[in-house]
């Protein structure tokens, strides 16, 4: 889940539409990443996702959380 704030009111929300934006960004913060071809991209993603959930890809967690690179901050 993602906390929105939509119209002065906490909403929470989740799924491939609000993950797309905070992956995008993981990608553009490093160029090691934006430069390969999508199949090493997507490898190179899933290498830096942690499980969440049962093992593997599910319907409630999708791929995991997408972690950040560790010179990102926060």
């Amino acid at each position: 889940d993602v906390a929105l704030s939509l119209g002065g009111r906490m909403h929470l929300a989740t799924g491939t539409s609000i993950a797309t934006p905070f992956v995008t960004a993981r990608i553009a913060a490093d160029p090691g990443l934006y430069r390969l071809k999508t199949a090493k991209l997507r490898a190179a993603l899933a290498a830096s996702t942690e499980d969440l959930g049962a093992p593997g890809p599910d319907p409630v967690f999708g791929a995991g959380l997408l972690m950040a690179n560790p010179g990102c901050g926060g």
